[in-house]
C-alpha cells in the first residue's frame, strides 16, 4: 500500500519501496518504515529518521531517501539534506518522476537559501572532523561544510596531537573560512627519579615538599624540579633536574663540606692594659723616690761618721728622706698591685671576650706614719 503525507515546505513523504525480492528484508524494512511514517506525522523527526534509515539498510531503495532527506531538513542538519536528496536523484535516476525531481530541486533551494558553506582546514591534515558532535569527515573535505545558522561546535581530533576546538555563528549565505590547529600532544607521563646524596642521608626536598633522606626514589612528571639537600657540616645545595617523560634517571648531589666558622673579634683589653700601664709608671715612681730616699740616707751617714754638729737642718733633711722612702714603698705597692690587676684583666678579656667589672681604689697618706693603699675589686 503506498502512504504519503504532507510535509511543512510542501514535499511529500515517498510511497512505501517497491518490495524487495527477499520476503524476510521486505518485512523488516515494511515495519521501520510504517512506523517511520507514524512518527513523521507526529512531528517526531528524529524518530522517524531512525526508523526510515533502518528501513533503508534492511532493503536499499532508493525511494527511502527522499524520506531521510525530508526528516533531516526538519532536524536542521541542513548538510546531510542536501547530500541525501542528491543521493536520491542519483540513485533514482529515470525512475524518479518529473513531479518528485521538481519537489527536490525546490526543497534543496529552500535549504540552500537558509545555508552557509564553511570551509574547514585543518593544521596538520588527515584529522577526523566534527560538527556538534557527529562526525563530517577526514580533512582535507572535498567540499565545504553546509551548515544552518546559529552556533555549532567544530572539532578536531588526531592521533598525536591534542584536539582543537571552535565555536562559530553561522549567518544565512555568510561562508567562512576556519582553520583548526592541532597541537602536538603533551607526554605527561612520570618518571622515577633516584637522588643520591654525598654525603649519604642529607635531608631532601623537591619543589619545596619533604622527599626523605639520599638516596631516595621519587616519582615526578615532566618538567623543571627543583632539589635542595641539607646535611650537617656542609653546605646547603640546590640542584635543577630536567625529567623526561617515563624516563627514570639517577641525579648525585654533592654537598661542600663547610669552613669552620671564623674566630671572633679579639676585644681589646683597654682597662687592663690601662691599670698595667699605670702600674709601670708607679713602680717607675716608687723606683725614682726609692734612689732620692737612698742618696739622702747616704748623706745623712756620711755627716754622722764625720762628727759633724746635727741641726734642725739636717733633721729636717732626714726626715724628708724617710718620707720619700715610704712615698716610693707606697708607689712601688700600688704600681705592682696595678700591674698585676692589669695582667689579669687583659688575659680575662682575651680569653673570654668580655671586661670584667672591676673597682680600683687608691688611698694615699702621707706624713708622719702615713701609708698608700691600693685595693682592686672584680
Amino acid at each position: 500500500m503506498l502512504i504519503a503525507l504532507s510535509a511543512a515546505a510542501g514535499a511529500n513523504v515517498d510511497a512505501a519501496p517497491r518490495a524487495p525480492a527477499d520476503a524476510t528484508a521486505k518485512k523488516v524494512a515494511g515495519e521501520h518504515y510504517r512506523k517511520g511514517v507514524a512518527f513523521y506525522k507526529e512531528e517526531n523527526y528524529a524518530a522517524a529518521l531512525a526508523e526510515f534509515t533502518a528501513a533503508y539498510d534492511a532493503h536499499r531503495s532508493f525511494e527511502v531517501l527522499f524520506n531521510v532527506g525530508l526528516c533531516e531538513r526538519r532536524l536542521f542538519r541542513y548538510g546531510r539534506a542536501i547530500a541525501t536528496l542528491n543521493r536520491y536523484l542519483e540513485e533514482g535516476g529515470k525512475k524518479v518522476p518529473r513531479e518528485r525531481r521538481a519537489s527536490v530541486a525546490l526543497e534543496l533551494e529552500q535549504i540552500r537559501s537558509l545555508v552557509a558553506p564553511i570551509t574547514v582546514t585543518t593544521e596538520p591534515e588527515a584529522a577526523a572532523l566534527s560538527v556538534d558532535g557527529e562526525r563530517a569527515g577526514v580533512t582535507p573535505l572535498k567540499e565545504p561544510l553546509v551548515l544552518g545558522p546559529g552556533k555549532h561546535v567544530l572539532r578536531a581530533t588526531r592521533d598525536g596531537s591534542l584536539p582543537a576546538e571552535r565555536a562559530i555563528d553561522v549567518v544565512s549565505g555568510a561562508a567562512q573560512a576556519v582553520t583548526l590547529t592541532l597541537a602536538p600532544e603533551v607526554d605527561t607521563r612520570p618518571a622515577i627519579i633516584t637522588i643520591e646524596t654525598l654525603p649519604p642521608g642529607a635531608t631532601l626536598t623537591v619543589d619545596g615538599a619533604p622527599a626523605g633522606t639520599g638516596p631516595a626514589r621519587v616519582s615526578l612528571p615532566p618538567g623543571s624540579h627543583e632539589v635542595f639537600a641539607r646535611a650537617p657540616g656542609h653546605l646547603p645545595t640546590r640542584t635543577e633536574v630536567v625529567v623526561a617523560p617515563a624516563q627514570p634517571r639517577t641525579v648525585q648531589v654533592l654537598l661542600a663540606t663547610a669552613a669552620p666558622p671564623p674566630p671572633p673579634p679579639q676585644k681589646l683589653p683597654v682597662l687592663g692594659l690601662s691599670l698595667s700601664g699605670i702600674g709601670v709608671v708607679a713602680v717607675g715612681a716608687g723606683i725614682a723616690f726609692a734612689f732620692v730616699t737612698a742618696g739622702i740616707a747616704d748623706e745623712v751617714s756620711a755627716f754622722s761618721k764625720g762628727g759633724g754638729t746635727w741641726d734642725s737642718s739636717w733633721a729636717a733633711k732626714d726626715a724628708n728622706g724617710k718620707s720619700y722612702g715610704l712615698l716610693g714603698g707606697g708607689l712601688l705597692g700600688v704600681g705592682g698591685a696595678l700591674l698585676v690587676a692589669g695582667l689579669f684583666v687583659s688575659a680575662w678579656t682575651l680569653y673570654f671576650g668580655e671586661t670584667p667589672a672591676a673597682t680600683v681604689v687608691i688611698a694615699p697618706a702621707l706624713g708622719e706614719g702615713g701609708s698608700v693603699s691600693c685595693a682592686v675589686r672584680f
